[in-house]
């Protein structure tokens, strides 16, 4: 269970290419530096879970 019921805090999956920071955001996987395609996770672990079963690398962060 979430400590965030109320789902204030959103969660993205990012990664480094270069000195640009891309964002996942499809399944395919596709990664794109414009933040707003990016895909959004309700919690952390769901994200992480997503992020490992698409095979890639890459960080979970709080989306700003």
């Amino acid at each position: 269970m979430s400590a965030d019921t109320e789902h204030s805090i959103n969660w993205l999956i990012t990664r480094k290419s270069g000195d640009d920071t891309e964002y996942l955001v499809s399944a395919t996987p596709t990664w794109k530096t414009d933040k707003r395609f990016a895909k959004i996770f309700d919690t952390k672990a769901g994200a992480r879970k997503y992020l490992k079963s698409t095979g890639e690398k890459g960080t979970v962060r709080k989306s700003d």
